[in-house]
Parts: C-alpha cells; structure tokens; sequence
C-alpha cells in the first residue's frame, strides 16, 4: 500500500482524487487547515507556518495540489506577495522537506498558463497567476536534479465535470438561465479536459513507470471555438440556440476601457491552445470531451 501526503484536498481536483484513491486503497494523509471526515487530517495552516518533517516520515509520495487558482490578470503588489507565499515558496519547502525525507515522487499540479511564458528566473519577473507557475516549475526542476526523488509536472488546461466550479460551469449557468447571447464563429481554440480524466492521470504517475522529472500537458485531445462550446453546453441544458447575438465589437470597445472587461473577453476570445502529451495515456483509455460533461466513474 502506498501512503500518500495529499494537499488541496478541498479544490476541485483535490475532493475528487481523494475520493477516486481512497476506492483504489491508497493510504492518504489529508494536509488541511479543515478536518476532512473519514480521512486522516493533519490540521495545519500550511500558508502561515513551516511545514514540520515529521509530517513526511514513511510517505511514499507527495500530490501538491494546494494553491490559489484563480486568475485576475497582472498582480497587483498586495496579490503578488500572497501567491508567492502559496503558490511557490510553500511549494518549494514541502519539495526540499519531500526530498529530506526521501520521498519516492513529487506531484506537482501547475497550469497550461505556464505554457505562455518562458524560462523565468527570479520572482523579479513575475508578474501574474501563469508567469508564478512557471517560476515555480522551474526551480522544482533545478531542486530535483541531482535529487532521487522523482519529480513529476502536470499542466491542465481548464477542467470540466459535474460539480466543478470555474469560468466553464459560469458560462453553462448563464446559458441556463438564458442570459448569453449567441457567440459569433471566431474560430478560436479551446481545450479542455474532465475532471475523471484528470484525476486518471495522476493516478497513472503514482502507478506507473514514466520518464523521470518530466513536464506533461494534458488535454481530451479536442479543440473546440467558444462558439462551438456554446452550442454543447446549450444542448447538454436542453436549450435553444439564442438568436440575439452578443455585442463583439461593442464588448472589445468596453474591454480597451475597462480591465477587467478586458481580462473576461481574453478568457472568452483568445486562443488557448499548446500540443498535448498524446502518448501519456494508455491506447485503451478513452478521454471524455465536452459532450461527456456530467458523466463521471469517481
């Protein structure tokens, strides 16, 4: 039996891996400030206090997937420092105490919004939600190097699943309360995956022999326009299709002026798009897409 250290266990990945391992009969330590029913909890403010090595003794490996996630464009200075403190300087303690302890992996949950920045060096050059990602990828694989610890980078693009909350599951409430307008052809690209197929994939770290210290994104290997993400998600409510059309160019007018108007349309508009690791899953598995919505095996 493996054992397992797992933070985040509260966010959307974290509820549904804890469940998916627990049926798989992992032994999983929680690391949370909140006492999870019917799990081991170490109650611990992770963000505001040193991580004690003893909380590591006999893991076999670590699932971090503690951060905050929610993207407001550029950092502001108060912003700035609180994700630095989570998002990368408590990532790289838990690694170091991880490799003190020699654990056998290290997971580590980043984003497809690493993708959009190259190397990055110092904290200096960090400026947003997907430039601290980066950052933080890249001195875990200077850390882990010379390490025995295996060292293992997950790259989700946004993910979809009955009762997961993001910018996805907004946009199927306001197509169900027929508030959205219909979305004109941009021929954008989108990607995606589901939250089983997520969930999967670290399950697969854990479980099977993959290259050491390596970097993987992964998508349901799909790409859809935000048109055509309207049309699903209107269909899996039982919609029609709007006839009012959304004001475009009224909306990019609005989003020159205004940031935050600026930030949703770059988020409804613009390509978000990178070659995934096709190779990563085995040739039986078959991956959900977006029509695959509300089905789940966790």
């Amino acid at each position: 039996m493996k054992n397992i250290l797992l933070t985040g266990a509260s966010g959307n990945i974290g509820k549904n891996l804890l469940k998916y391992l627990n049926k798989k009969k992992f032994k999983i330590t929680v690391l949370s400030r909140n006492k999870l029913d019917n799990f081991k909890t170490i109650q611990f403010d992770f963000e505001n206090r040193k991580i004690p090595k003893s909380y590591l003794l006999n893991i076999d490996s670590v699932i971090h997937l503690a951060a905050y996630s929610s993207d407001e464009g550029k950092f502001n200075v108060y912003r700035k420092k609180k994700y630095l403190n989570l998002n990368h300087k408590k990532t790289i303690e838990l690694a170091k105490l991880s490799i003190r302890n020699n654990v056998k992996c290290f997971i580590f949950i980043s984003s497809y919004k690493a993708m959009y920045h190259n190397h990055i060096s110092n904290e200096n050059e960090v400026f947003d939600y997907g430039s601290l990602k980066r950052f933080t990828e890249t001195k875990l694989i200077k850390l882990f190097k010379e390490s025995k610890t295996i060292l293992y980078i997950l790259r989700f693009p946004v993910i979809f699943g009955p009762n997961i909350k993001n910018n996805l599951s907004l946009m199927r409430n306001v197509i169900r309360f027929g508030l959205l307008p219909k979305i004109p052809n941009t021929y954008n690209r989108k990607q995606f995956i589901h939250i089983d197929d997520a969930v999967a994939a670290i399950y697969l770290l854990l479980n099977k022999k993959y290259k050491k210290n390596s970097t993987y994104y992964l998508t349901d290997m799909k790409i859809y326009s935000i048109s055509e993400i309207q049309k699903i998600l209107t269909e899996l409510e039982g919609k029609n299709m709007p006839i009012l059309p959304f004001p475009i160019y009224l909306f990019k007018l609005l989003s020159k002026l205004n940031s935050h108007v600026n930030l949703i349309f770059k988020k409804l508009f613009e390509d978000d798009f990178f070659e995934g690791n096709s190779s990563f899953f085995p040739n039986y598995y078959k991956l959900k897409t977006l029509r695959q919505f509300d089905e789940t095996n966790i």
